[in-house]
């Protein structure tokens, strides 16, 4: 391994000495007032020199934007945090075309978010000419049908969850392992939140099918025969079921079923999205101390990301002057 690697590192735990412990963003979720839970975020020097702090959407852009500077200074293999990058590309384009579907300019790039792969201008032109060729191909190559699919049958859930696919889809491809385990997570937690979504929608059996993103653990046979089951079957049988069960997943598929159980017993899909992202972080703070690969750096992003949910629930509430109860249903764990 390269030098140049150990020094990222090095910095790398300096940094991660800045993350928000439980205990901080405890006292603020505590706080008595939205103003008393600023002070107490900003004490901790989160935002530091943002002009605006009492806009929360502003403070929070302003600490993600020096977080992602400060992941490009360090030296990486790119193609593997590039991939967890592309999250926030996939995410701008899908708001891009449903601009453009709509007959919206596209031209004002504050709307879009930061830390992606590509640049704002890079986005906005590719989705305003219809080249997509600046993208990696299976994104672009589902950008293309899809303009001609929409010019035809303008429907924007099915236009994200072609592009949900094409993402989990290309990130699965990759080869990193932590990639890996990472994104098949991701796609049985959310294909569980669609069955849940629309099962409730009162959807067709096509329609739910159509909206799957690609197999991780889960078998999309079982995922398919899931929809006609009852909820104990679909705990026992589909997500927790022992003949398909692979070792490497026990723990995920354990914290998916307490969440599908949450989840029927009136949490909603809400319950399911809460574990997936606890699991998702629990998942990279295993991995901070691997010394042969990018995963301490991905990770050290994704926490400072999940971090950035909390403050917003936080402050987004205080302000609202919502019960005490909100935040503490739907507050994210922490890294490490």
């Amino acid at each position: 391994m390269a030098e140049s690697y150990y020094n990222s590192i090095g910095r790398l735990r300096v940094a991660e000495k800045g993350l928000l412990t439980r205990e901080q963003i405890s006292r603020a979720a505590a706080a008595s007032s939205h103003d008393e839970a600023l002070r107490l975020v900003m004490e901790t020097g989160y935002g530091a020199g943002c002009e605006n702090p009492d806009d929360v959407e502003a403070l929070i852009e302003h600490e993600l934007i020096r977080v992602y500077g400060f992941i490009r200074e360090l030296e990486v293999d790119p193609s593997v945090l590039d991939i967890f990058r592309l999250r926030a590309d996939v995410l701008n384009l899908k708001l891009l075309l449903k601009l453009r579907m709509q007959g919206a300019e596209l031209g004002d790039v504050r709307v879009l978010q930061h830390g992606g792969v590509y640049d704002a201008e890079t986005l906005v032109q590719a989705a305003s000419s219809g080249d997509y060729s600046a993208l990696p191909k299976p994104i672009a190559d589902v950008c293309e049908g899809l303009d001609v699919e929409m010019h035809q049958s303008p429907d924007p859930r099915r236009l994200s969850t072609a592009l949900d696919s094409a993402y989990v889809a290309y990130a699965m491809t990759h080869g990193d392992r932590f990639a890996g385990r990472y994104f098949r997570a991701v796609a049985d937690f959310d294909n569980i939140g669609i069955l849940v979504r629309l099962r409730a929608m009162g959807a067709t059996q096509s329609m739910y099918e159509s909206c799957l993103l690609p197999e991780g653990y889960i078998p999309r046979r079982l995922l398919t025969k899931a929809y006609s089951m009852t909820d104990e079957r679909i705990a026992s049988d589909v997500i927790f079921d022992m003949v398909e069960l692979r070792e490497d997943a026990l723990r995920e598929r354990e914290a998916l079923r307490t969440a599908f159980n949450a989840c029927v017993r009136g949490g909603g899909a809400a319950a399911i999205e809460r574990a997936r992202d606890n699991f998702l972080i629990a998942l990279a703070a295993e991995h901070r101390n691997d010394i042969d690969s990018a995963a301490p750096i991905v990770g050290y992003m994704l926490a400072r990301e999940q971090e950035a949910r909390c403050v917003r629930l936080i402050l987004t509430a205080k302000r609202n002057s919502l019960p005490q109860s909100v935040i503490e249903e739907r507050m994210r764990e922490l890294y490490g």
